[in-house]
């Protein structure tokens, strides 16, 4: 890569990076944006230093206006630097510096696979190699939360990160029913159903925090899943827990609960993040316990462990409501916000279903809505007719545009550019769901948050 293609923005960046660690004399030779990250872009800096020697650094800017409650560029080199201290396996901080669009951070490079369908597929296979790796790899990110929530990470934490997380909670559960409030609080449009589903989770929530006692906050991860846990394949080892922005004082069993809920998973089927077991993992976490925290843990998974998956869901559901309404018309990265935000209905589904006791999935796909573009007519899942419609020239032109992105150009496409393309056809099979499903009559409706969610997942799930 010559300097010419290196992003001007970038190359100042790093110049200020090398001026502040008093290395003018080392020379950038390439920039590249790493894949992933909706909030943050990230760019894999790689520098020679005055022995010749390649240097690799990442590079972490912000890309757009923050979810609300995430924390900015400080704050989160702050909390890197407070996992680093710890001896967690995070990337080195190397740098923070302020540039023309704001603050900057730089990283050690740590090499690894961070994809979790890649990783599902690796670990979750019965492979002789999967079978010996997943037990290996799920009891070192108990470990990790292990010492993440211990005694000795609190304490620093309430010393080293009081400007940034504010003072130590006295109760877990309450700082984690505190954190999913104020996080609902900030979406500026909640459907009936996410209002509800964290109604009644933070009801839950508060009536377990009365039986807990003697349980002061831990400094909590808050997105400790895959997509965010970098493994080297070769070595089968944790190499870097990434994507500290949503930290905060909370629960272990808020991270436990993430990194097992379903949402979670990507595909796989196994309870801790899709390919490992749930033993494994507490025997991690209980290796950095004394025998009386571990007894307590084993008695909150069993009694608790559901609560915070629904919890989780839940968080997820309103991370990715706040998703779709930050969006930006016209910016590159809008399309992929206002689909996050169409999820938000399959997320919150297992909350309500639960608190409802009605089983929603199966209300929905009772009506799901599938169009037979050759006859321009609409049927019910159960094969009868559904949403009658004129002959619509305006949804076979979407059908065939859809189907022109995914048979004639993704095939020609790679990276990004098919990753936008397969993109921009999911948001054509949606907009196809929501006008399909525009002249449903729910006047009648005995139940508007069920109704609400039914008619959102008939969108989500739409075939075509």
């Amino acid at each position: 890569m010559s300097q010419k293609d290196i992003d001007p923005s970038v190359g100042s960046a790093v110049a200020a990076a090398l001026v502040q660690l008093s290395c003018q004399n080392w020379q950038l030779l390439s920039a590249k944006r790493l894949s992933g990250g909706a909030i943050n872009q990230n760019f894999l800096i790689e520098l020679q230093d005055e022995q010749a020697q390649t240097i690799r650094w990442v590079m972490r800017r912000g890309q757009s206006a923050g979810i609300p409650g995430t924390h900015g560029r400080a704050d989160e080199y702050a909390l890197f630097e407070f996992a680093h201290a710890l001896g967690l396996t995070v990337p080195k901080p190397i740098a923070l510096v302020q540039t023309d669009d704001g603050l900057v951070s730089f990283f050690e490079f740590r090499s690894g696979q961070a994809d979790g369908r890649k990783l599902v597929q690796w670990l979750g296979g019965e492979s002789e190699a999967s079978t010996r790796t997943a037990p290996a790899i799920t009891r070192q990110l108990g470990v990790e939360l292990g010492r993440l929530h211990g005694t000795k990470a609190s304490e620093m934490g309430a010393q080293t990160l009081a400007k940034t997380l504010g003072p130590r909670p006295a109760h877990s559960i309450e700082a984690a029913m505190v954190l999913v409030e104020k996080s609902f609080a900030c979406v500026r449009q909640p459907t009936s159903y996410l209002t509800y589903a964290t109604e009644q989770v933070l009801q839950e929530g508060r009536q377990l925090a009365s039986q807990l006692t003697g349980s002061a906050a831990s400094v909590c991860h808050n997105d400790f899943r895959l997509g965010n846990l970098m493994m080297d394949p070769e070595s089968g080892r944790l190499t870097a827990v990434l994507d500290w922005e949503f930290a905060s004082w909370g629960d272990v069993m808020a991270d436990i609960g993430w990194l097992t809920a379903p949402c979670w998973r990507f595909g796989g089927a196994k309870p801790v993040a899709g390919f490992g077991e749930l033993a494994d993992l507490v025997s991690g976490l209980s290796s950095t316990m004394d025998v009386t925290e571990a007894q307590r843990l084993q008695t909150r998974l069993q009694n608790e462990l559901a609560f915070w998956q629904r919890y989780a869901h839940l968080r997820w559901a309103i991370i990715a409501a706040q998703q779709g309404e930050r969006a930006v018309p016209g910016d590159v990265e809008a399309l992929e916000l206002v689909i996050t935000g169409c999820m938000s209905a399959s997320l919150a589904e297992p909350v309500v279903s639960f608190y409802k006791g009605q089983d929603v999935v199966g209300m929905a796909k009772a009506t799901t809505i599938t169009t037979n573009t050759a006859t321009n007519t609409t049927t019910d899942a159960d094969g009868s007719a559904g949403i009658s419609s004129d002959p619509s020239t305006a949804d076979r032109l979407l059908a065939e545009a859809a189907a022109h992105l995914k048979l004639h150009l993704v095939p020609q496409l790679s990276g990004a550019q098919k990753y936008s393309a397969l993109m921009a056809a999911n948001a054509i099979r949606l907009a196809r769901g929501a006008l399909a499903c525009a002249s449903d009559d729910r006047s009648a409706a005995t139940d508007p948050v069920i109704e609400d969610l039914v008619f959102d997942l008939r969108i989500w799930s739409f075939k075509g």
